[in-house]
């Protein structure tokens, strides 16, 4: 039923046993029909080959992909069970990473990015590892000292993604990363609000509705502090996301 896999199997667990029950139905019904044959030792290779073949070629299948992943707009069919739209690698990552890092350098200016959230916490992760001056594309104001970045899905409609900031941007250069793709947007002089961020000034702290998350070390810092001042990076998402 197409309907199955738009419900979420945790809430349903009171149902989980019956899949094993079938299985050994499944199971019994095969042993049964094996007794029957002559040559029953061929007929368990033969269904041993045929199963461990099947998972060899997805394996194979989806191992292909994440390695032309980098370099092409890999179509990956729908993913049932993980719910991944598209294959994105760390090395993808990376070179996102690498390039943003590139422009600020060649600016002399912060970047401002913001990604889908199946990727945005790990690009931001990355970018602070490498000591790149950032924050969240639309959260703390315009400044004309900043580079302006929206990372998307190469195969998603990349004009509606930025169809919201077009209001206060101008689209740049898009840069392909194979199945993501990044675009630069150019803030337009009336949107402007100031020449660049103080970030040695703390972020005003915004409600989210949703819980905090935390890094490894953002978590034990903030249990060593017992509850010292610092937005989450999920604060500060949700935010971004309303403005």
């Amino acid at each position: 039923m197409p309907l199955a896999y738009g419900i979420a199997p945790r809430f349903f667990l009171v149902s989980a046993p019956i899949f094993f029950l079938f299985l050994g139905f499944l199971l019994t019904l095969i042993v049964k029909w094996i007794k029957g044959v002559k040559s029953k030792k061929s007929i368990i290779l033969l269904l041993i080959g045929i199963f461990a073949l099947s998972n060899l070629f997805f394996l194979f299948e989806r191992f292909d992909e994440l390695r032309r992943a980098g370099t092409e707009q890999v179509e990956s069919a729908p993913d049932r069970i993980l719910k991944e739209r598209v294959r994105v690698t760390l090395e993808q990552q990376k070179a996102v990473v690498a390039f943003l890092k590139k422009r600020t350098e060649e600016a002399n200016a912060p970047v401002y990015m913001f990604s889908e959230p199946q990727y945005r916490r790990a690009l931001k992760y990355l970018l602070e590892r490498e000591g790149v001056q950032n924050d969240v594309l639309g959260f703390s104001g315009i400044y004309r000292q900043g580079v302006y970045y929206i990372i998307v899905r190469s195969e998603s409609d990349v004009d509606v993604a930025i169809q919201k900031y077009l209001a206060s941007y101008t689209e740049g250069k898009r840069t392909l990363f194979g199945t993501l793709v990044a675009v630069e947007l150019l803030p337009k002089p009336e949107a402007i609000q100031a020449e660049r961020q103080d970030f040695t000034i703390p972020e005003k702290k915004e409600n989210s509705k949703a819980p905090a998350r935390y890094t490894w070390n953002q978590f034990f810092e903030r249990n060593s502090s017992q509850g010292a001042s610092g937005d989450s990076l999920e604060e500060i998402e949700d935010a971004a996301t309303d403005n």
